[in-house]
């Protein structure tokens, strides 16, 4: 007797065991298939949802520091590898050769210059940036030195010297009517 009855404890504790799983299978089921249910009726919230925070993080990483210097340094090294190699500075020799004698890209560029150089927007910025060169004490000590280097070495040649005198007797004869002296 006391072996069917643990018999029967056995079977009641598989068929326990059984239902359990069952109903947790069940629950399971139930919670995935709601969960799935839930994302399909969601899924364009979900989506922004999921956006916004990307961009958020990713907006917040870009602003951070440390993450610039971080990506500045892994650029910068990834350049100079890049640069330091072999291959890489044959291949890209020859592709600069190539396009600087291209005919076609040489007529573009030109033209894209022409168009830049003619552009009032342009000639107006460099109009700007040229009236503060010229305004900066260093450059005008650069071009008053140039100037004067330039007249002595013009003063030293013969021919700019036989030109200016005659220049300087043709102003002085042209000036020299016969009202010259009323006009003083």
């Amino acid at each position: 007797m006391a072996l069917l009855l643990s018999e029967i404890k056995k079977i009641g504790k598989r068929v326990t065991w059984t239902a359990q799983l069952r109903n947790r299978l069940l629950v399971s089921g139930t919670l995935l298939a709601t969960g799935c249910g839930g994302a399909y009726l969601f899924r364009d919230k979900f989506k922004q949802t999921l956006m916004t925070q990307t961009k958020d993080i990713a907006k917040e990483s870009l602003d951070d520091q440390s993450v610039k210097v971080h990506v500045g340094n892994f650029s910068q090294d990834l350049v100079n590898q890049v640069l330091q190699d072999e291959q890489t500075y044959n291949y890209t020799k020859a592709l600069v050769r190539r396009i600087a004698q291209d005919p076609e890209i040489i007529d573009e560029t030109r033209k894209l210059l022409e168009q830049a150089l003619e552009h009032p927007s342009f000639q107006a910025k460099v109009r700007k940036e040229l009236a503060e060169l010229c305004q900066h004490p260093e450059t005008r000590k650069l071009l008053a030195q140039v100037g004067k280097d330039a007249i002595k070495d013009l003063s030293q040649d013969p021919e700019v010297m036989k030109m200016l005198e005659m220049a300087t007797w043709t102003a002085i004869k042209g000036a020299m009517t016969p009202n010259w002296l009323k006009s003083l």
